[in-house]
């Protein structure tokens, strides 16, 4: 902030006679604003905050709103395509081996606690062999390492047959073209 004051006359003038050793607000020279400059910045800032503080509030909440809202027809991408594949994953395991142990299998007569030999092989037999084929568990043993093992591993199969199934649906759709 500038002032059209000319050098000889200036409204207010450091004094070093005032006991705070600050400036002397006075007006010496008898002609000029009369204020201090503090003063004028302090109303022109408060001014300046008056009117872009609605903006910036309604901004935020603009944002805030949009955030909270999802965004209809549009894909998930990155972090959040992978989640919800994921999840779907899972949704998808669960449902296959619930199937096994409670379905209409040859698991469904065997106590639950000594069934997971029966519903692993249910499940994924490649796996299963894969995991299990050295060391069968016993009845009624629990190994979480090797199920847990065995949980990648069928997972993985359940992944591989969702993209083998997509690619073929694309197949088709587009009228038994090779992508």
């Amino acid at each position: 902030l500038t002032t059209m004051v000319s050098p000889k006359k200036r409204p207010w003038t450091a004094s070093a006679s005032s006991g705070s050793g600050g400036i002397d607000c006075s007006n010496t020279s008898g002609g000029g604003y009369g204020g201090t400059p503090i003063l004028v910045v302090k109303i022109l800032l408060v001014l300046l905050i008056l009117f872009l503080l609605p903006r910036l509030v309604t901004t935020s909440a603009a944002a805030a709103a949009a955030a909270a809202e999802p965004i209809t027809g549009t894909r998930p991408t990155g972090r959040g395509r992978r989640i919800k594949n994921r999840k779907q994953l899972n949704r998808q395991y669960y449902s296959i081996r619930s199937s096994c142990e409670n379905g209409s299998s040859e698991c469904a007569d065997v106590v639950l606690e000594e069934s997971v030999p029966c519903v692993t092989r249910c499940i994924s037999s490649a796996c299963h062999d894969r995991v299990y084929g050295d060391s069968p568990l016993e009845p009624g043993e629990v190994d979480r390492l090797r199920y847990a093992e065995f949980e990648v591993c069928a997972k993985k199969e359940a992944k591989e047959a969702a993209r083998l199934e997509r690619i073929e649906r694309r197949r088709k759709a587009s009228g038994g073209a090779v992508m």
